[in-house]
């Protein structure tokens, strides 16, 4: 290998995942172009956050045979840190889709920590808090609706309940 030639950066399992994906909307007579697009942008986020890898992993290797420590112990601080960003991505793709409170607590500071971006991630944490106390207060009104035996209470009480998703079947 010659000077400043760089060698070529093998696709990572994730990569060649991508690329399987689009070769098999490909070939559906009827392909997802929004889809295609879609899996064209995380091949290229995909093949360049190899490229970054590749690159810290052979500066350390040439720290590491030269001896300097302090630049190899830092490179692989960089390393650490950047292979941290994919599981944090996944952890807040996870917790996003099944829009769990509890998850999305745990996902938002690993993200963040990693540099993810969370924005939408706590605009949703938020919503799924309050749609939470709203079916817990819609509940108890219910509850105490029913309790009471009042009519007038229960009539206002379902329709609130029944708009947080709680169950009124026993109102």
């Amino acid at each position: 290998r010659g000077a400043g030639v760089e060698s070529p950066v093998l696709p990572s399992e994730a990569a060649e995942a991508i690329k399987s994906e689009m070769a098999a909307e490909k070939a559906k007579s009827d392909p997802d172009f929004k889809r295609l697009k879609q899996l064209k942008a995380d091949l290229d986020a995909q093949c360049k956050y190899d490229a970054k890898v590749a690159q810290l992993e052979a500066r350390k290797k040439t720290a590491m045979d030269e001896d300097n420590f302090d630049v190899a112990d830092e490179l692989n601080d960089k390393l650490k840190a950047l292979k941290a960003v994919p599981a944090a991505e996944a952890k807040l793709k996870a917790a996003t889709e099944k829009r769990s409170i509890q998850l999305l607590q745990e996902a938002i500071p690993q993200a963040e920590k990693c540099g993810v971006d969370t924005a939408a991630a706590t605009a949703l944490l938020r919503q799924c808090e309050q749609e939470e106390a709203a079916a817990k207060s819609a509940a108890a009104g219910l509850k105490a609706a029913t309790e009471k035996r009042s009519i007038q209470l229960l009539q206002e009480a379902i329709p609130q309940a029944e708009k947080c998703g709680v169950d009124t079947a026993a109102a």
